[in-house]
C-alpha cells in the first residue's frame, strides 16, 4: 500500500477511484471535484496485473521471464500512475487523498477494497462511448452495476470540466428510488446546482402493483405531485430544480432531458446483486452505464447487516 497523503480517521464520506493505465481516471477525478461532496476522503486504487497474466499469451510457447522483475516493473508503473492521479486529484480540488496498489482482477479487487474500506462511492473513468468500449469500463463498469454494494460513478470525457453541475435525476417514484433521492441529498454534492427530475410516461412502466386500480392519467397526476415535492426538497437545499414528465420509454425520456437541459450528469437509483435484471430502474442503470455517452451516478442504498 502506498499512502500519498494522510487522512484523518473521522471523515464524512469515502470514495474509491479506480486508476487505469489508459488514464481515463482523470475524468472521474475532475467530476468528483466538481461535485464537491462534503468531507469526502478519496482513495486512489490501481490494480496491477498478476504476473501470470503477463507471461506468453501464445499457448504452448514458453516465455522465460523473471517473474520478480515483471512484478517490480508493474508496481513501478502503478506507483507512477498513482502519483500522477494524486496530482490530478489535488488540482481538481480534492483535498483528502491516499493511494493503494493491489494485484489481480480490476473489478474483483475494486469491489473488495470498497467493502473492506466501507466506502460510500466507487468511481471510474470512461473513454468515448461506442460498440467497442475500453476493457476497463466494459468489465469494471458492468461488474459495479450488477455486483457492487456501493453507489458508483462512471465519468465520461465529454462535457465541461469546470463550473457548477447540472444533472438529471431519473425516477419511477418507487420506494427504493425515493430512498436513493434522499441519499443523494444526504451526500450533499455542493457543486450540484441544478437538478431536473425526470419520469417517463410509458404506460407499462408507470403502472404500479400498489395501485392497479389507477388510470394512466391518475398515475401521471400522482407522479407529478411526487416530482413537485422532490423539487421543493432540492430547493430547500439552495439548488434550483424542475420536474418533467416526458412521454416515451425511460431511455428515450432521459436522453431527451439530458439534451434539452444540457445536463452534465445522469443520476438514478439501482439495486444490484442479481436484482438488476428484474428491477426497472436497475436495468435502466445498466443500460446507462454501458451504452450511453453521458456520465452516470448510480445511487445504491447500503444494506444493513
Amino acid at each position: 500500500m502506498n499512502r500519498r497523503r494522510i487522512m484523518a480517521d473521522d471523515v464524512g464520506m469515502r470514495t474509491l477511484v479506480g486508476i487505469d493505465r489508459d488514464r481515463l481516471y482523470g475524468a472521474a477525478l475532475v467530476l468528483l471535484g466538481r461535485l464537491g461532496f462534503a468531507e469526502n476522503h478519496v482513495t486512489l486504487a490501481h490494480i496491477g496485473p498478476a504476473v501470470g497474466a503477463q507471461l506468453s499469451p501464445v499457448p504452448l510457447v514458453y516465455a522465460y521471464y523473471d517473474a520478480g522483475e515483471l512484478a517490480a516493473v508493474a508496481k513501478r508503473v502503478g506507483t507512477d500512475l498513482l502519483q500522477e492521479a494524486t496530482d490530478v486529484a489535488c488540482a481538481s480540488g480534492i483535498d483528502s487523498v491516499e493511494s493503494v496498489y493491489e494485484i489481480g482482477s480490476s473489478s474483483v479487487q475494486l469491489m473488495r477494497l470498497a467493502d473492506e474500506r466501507r466506502v460510500d462511492l466507487v468511481a471510474i473513468g470512461s473513454g468515448q462511448h461506442g460498440a467497442v468500449e475500453s476493457f476497463f469500463l466494459g468489465s469494471v463498469g458492468r461488474a459495479l452495476a450488477i455486483g457492487a454494494h456501493q453507489s458508483f460513478l462512471i465519468s465520461r470525457r465529454e462535457g465541461n470540466s469546470t463550473g457548477p453541475l447540472k444533472a438529471v435525476f431519473a425516477t419511477d417514484h418507487s420506494e427504493y428510488a425515493n430512498r436513493c433521492f434522499s441519499r443523494l441529498i444526504d451526500m450533499n454534492p455542493e457543486g450540484l446546482k441544478h437538478v431536473t427530475i425526470v419520469t417517463a410516461t410509458e404506460s407499462n412502466l408507470l403502472a404500479t402493483d400498489d395501485h392497479p386500480e389507477l388510470s394512466l392519467t391518475e398515475v401521471e397526476e400522482t407522479m407529478t405531485l411526487h416530482g413537485e415535492e422532490m423539487v421543493e426538497r432540492l430547493q430547500a437545499t439552495g439548488r434550483t430544480a424542475e420536474f418533467r414528465l416526458i412521454e416515451g420509454f425511460p431511455a428515450e425520456a432521459i436522453a431527451k432531458a439530458m439534451t434539452d437541459t444540457d445536463a452534465d450528469l445522469l443520476i438514478l437509483g439501482a439495486r444490484g446483486h442479481g436484482l438488476i435484471e428484474r428491477v426497472f430502474i436497475g436495468s435502466l442503470a445498466l443500460h446507462a452505464v454501458v451504452a450511453e455517452p453521458y456520465s452516470v451516478l448510480v445511487i445504491r442504498i447500503p444494506e444493513v447487516a
